[in-house]
């Protein structure tokens, strides 16, 4: 499925809170429709996870999120399903300051 808008470079640490358990990670893109999480975690396509994501030591925003694709050993794509208003707007002052 191709993307819907263009990823910025994000370089930001992320909790994972998935099947499995929760888990540290780092976002190395982001974008209004999802992200890329470089981890080697083994998080099967399609499963639904939840993403803590920080905005430059601002606090953090809990997303949620559906995994796209993996990239075995290296990470996978997640895209970001039911936003709200708020979320909507983090991604947004995201993305606008990193070359929006």
């Amino acid at each position: 499925m191709p993307r819907q808008e263009e990823r910025k470079p994000y370089l930001e640490e992320v909790e994972l809170n998935f099947a499995s358990g929760k888990r540290l990670a780092r976002v190395s893109d982001i974008s209004m429709g999802g992200c890329y999480v470089d981890s080697i975690a083994a998080i099967p396509v399609g499963e639904t996870l939840t993403l803590g994501i920080a905005r430059n030591g601002d606090g953090i925003m809990e997303l949620s999120g559906k995994v796209a694709y993996v990239l075995e050993g290296f990470g996978f794509g997640v895209q970001f399903i039911g936003l709200t208003e708020n979320q909507t707007k983090f991604l947004k002052e995201i993305t606008d300051s990193h070359g929006g």
